[in-house]
């Protein structure tokens, strides 16, 4: 997705540089001076961009938020069938999940609670959005079983996702949060797709995997 044209170049680059620590590292250990020194950047500097901590990390989930968005726009707008959307919302969700430490998740919850509520509304409304509709889409053209009730499925999902992404879950298992979100989502949609949908989905991920090699 375009960054949007109210972000300046300095704004921009503020936002990919604490995306990047952030995510790998949590933000209540990185200070604004650790950040002003990755940027080469005076304090006072950034401080005129973002005023505090807590303003920069709000600001950088709106605009993850925003790219989401886009993403999921896009897929949801593609000329594919419903497997193509499917895999594509796959590998999506995975890509977001493997950028983000269990660390970083823990501090959402615990310094900044109503950031991850508005975190956690966001992808269960978006998410849900696309689902009811790439599923409405699939049982059209014949990949998922029409007995499906699409809501029930939706929620079940969710409450799989919210119970594995979770830091006291994640500190004790060996998957990572990329790991439980591809697992779940493979094993619900395998477990819903018709003969001739599961045959297309290994189909697609078989060319995928030969393309890469």
């Amino acid at each position: 997705m375009p960054v949007r044209s109210d972000i300046t170049t300095s704004n921009r680059r503020i936002l990919e540089v604490a995306r990047e620590r952030f995510f790998a590292e949590g933000f209540s250990s990185v200070t604004m001076d650790d950040l002003a020194e990755t940027l080469g950047m005076s304090k006072k500097t950034l401080y005129k961009c973002y005023p505090s901590k807590e303003a920069l990390i709000n600001r950088l989930m709106e605009h993850t938020m925003a790219e989401a968005r886009g993403t999921l726009s896009a897929i949801k707008r593609s000329d594919g069938d419903f497997v193509e959307k499917i895999e594509s919302l796959l590998s999506v969700l995975a890509f977001h999940a493997a950028r983000i430490s269990r660390t970083f998740i823990r501090d959402l919850q615990r310094h900044s609670p109503e950031l991850w509520r508005k975190i956690e509304t966001f992808r269960q409304d978006r998410i849900k959005e696309i689902f009811l509709r790439l599923i409405t889409q699939g049982i059209k053209e014949g990949y998922v079983n029409p007995n499906l009730n699409s809501r029930i499925f939706f929620h079940a999902y969710i409450g799989a996702i919210n119970s594995l992404v979770n830091p006291s879950v994640l500190s004790v298992e060996s998957f990572s949060a990329q790991d439980a979100i591809k697992g779940v989502l493979e094993m619900f949609f395998k477990g819903v797709l018709t003969d001739e949908g599961r045959s297309r989905l290994s189909s697609l991920e078989h060319s995928h995997r030969t393309h890469h090699k």
